[in-house]
């Protein structure tokens, strides 16, 4: 054998790949065959890996064996039957879930001997966990009928209106004077300000925000770059998020409820902290508290994005912030999570996607975790006064000192869209992002 290739073979073919041994010299076909991969029996990887030991005898007890016959025969079972095996499981999974679902939404085992229903419903977490179902149940039933209905009508649609030349014409004539979409819209904000003001006082603020905006643009980096419908339209989604929350009860009745949601479930890495440093874990808060729930979150994502939930998240919330301010997947799924979590544990939600950001889009997750209140430097305040009535959430640690629940509410949620407008004025994106709407649809499972 030598390693002289012959001209007349094709490399798209190795050698070893050949069930027998080639002579290359004259090209002549030896009739040694070559062991192949799938007839090698498992065993033999020992002997490989102990090459020059002596062999002990093959004896064994008869329950061991017993199990080594039973585990091959299980396999073997599985390898033939495996479309049965999986319809299988995901049956018993789901008898499973119907038994768990039907004793956490009844009232009589909500006993001390059978607590399901302390656990749930515990601060309406029962109604949280029916509504987390059929909000499933919605998206499920949407992505396998009714939106391929709609796609297909608004197709129709599209069609019609484009063989119809007055349609075409009004919908070009929208896309030139969209500016006059953009005045309305301001006039419409500046009309309903002025309507409901009663105070001069309040018009402070409407003065401070011209001021960060015209600083903001002076100390702009590219100034000729900036994007004024993401800055517009960030300001005004502020306005509309903040007009919810405040003046309608129902707005501050659901944020609130979301948020302690949020709260309690990463507070759930309390237990996991007790079980492995006691519970005196909180004397080190931020070795012990805060490296807890860093890795329990990352966990939780992890396992979301392996099963494709985190994909489909940050794809919704890309399309709507892409068509809303031209903001991408990243950015904008990291500015959501600031609304509920700190800066510490936010970005875990876009993990895979890091490597991809460009520089804005990072520096846009930076200001997204200081502008919220659920930033980390509001954690220090919990390491400060460290009082067993700040174990809730963080935002408890300034309801605690009297400052209104549904202002703070208010400034999480108004934050978020504010920080990315303000993000996009100082560093404009100046390179094609690999995490925009469209990639997110081919996002591999990491």
């Amino acid at each position: 054998m030598t390693k002289n290739r012959n001209p007349h073979e094709n490399p798209a073919f190795e050698l070893e790949q050949q069930p027998y041994i080639i002579n290359t010299t004259n090209g002549s076909i030896l009739t040694t065959k070559l062991q192949s991969i799938e007839e090698e029996d498992d065993d033999d990887d020992e002997d490989k890996n102990n090459v020059g030991f002596e062999k002990l005898p093959e004896d064994g007890h008869s329950n061991g064996l017993f199990i080594l016959k039973l585990r091959k025969y299980i396999i073997e079972i599985i390898q033939k039957q495996k479309t049965a095996v999986i319809y299988g499981l995901k049956l018993i999974f789901f008898i499973g879930f119907l038994i768990f679902f039907g004793f956490a939404m009844s009232d009589k085992y909500g006993t001390p001997a059978f607590p399901i229903r302390g656990n749930l419903f515990r601060d309406n977490s029962g109604f949280a966990f029916l509504f987390l179902i059929l909000f499933t149940i919605f998206i499920i039933a949407w992505e396998k009928a009714l939106r391929h209905s709609i796609e297909r009508l608004c197709q129709y649609i599209s069609l019609s209106i484009k063989e119809n030349e007055t349609w075409f014409n009004i919908q070009d004539s929208l896309h030139r004077f969209s500016w006059i979409l953009h005045f309305l819209v301001f006039i419409s904000i500046a009309f309903y300000v002025g309507s409901t003001v009663t105070r001069p006082q309040n018009y402070i603020s409407l003065i401070g925000i011209v001021v960060l905006i015209l600083l903001g643009t002076i100390g702009s980096k590219y100034p000729h770059r900036i994007r004024w419908k993401t800055v517009f339209y960030s300001f005004v989604i502020q306005f509309l998020l903040a007009a919810v929350v405040i003046r309608f009860e129902i707005g501050f009745q659901c944020f609130d409820f979301l948020g302690k949601e949020v709260s309690k479930f990463i507070h759930n890495a309390d237990a996991g902290a007790i079980f492995v440093f006691g519970k005196t874990f909180e004397e080190h808060f931020f070795v012990f508290k805060v490296t807890s729930i860093i890795i329990f979150l990352g966990a939780v994502i992890n396992v979301l994005y392996y099963l494709g939930v985190m994909q489909y998240v940050i794809g919704k919330i890309a399309w709507f912030m892409q068509k809303t301010l031209n903001t991408t997947a990243a950015e904008s799924m990291n500015a959501a999570a600031n609304i509920f979590v700190g800066m510490s544990e936010a970005p875990l939600m876009i993990m895979p996607l890091v490597p991809k950001m460009t520089t804005s889009e990072l520096h846009s997750v930076l200001v997204g975790g200081f502008a919220t209140m659920a930033g980390f430097e509001m954690k220090f305040f919990y390491f400060l006064f460290h009082t067993k009535f700040l174990l809730g959430s963080v935002l408890a640690t300034f309801i605690f000192f009297g400052v209104p629940a549904n202002h703070l509410i208010a400034a999480s949620v108004m934050a978020a869209p504010g920080a990315l407008g303000f993000s996009k004025l100082l560093l404009p994106e100046t390179h094609q992002s690999k995490t925009t709407w469209e990639a997110m649809k081919n996002t591999p499972l990491p």
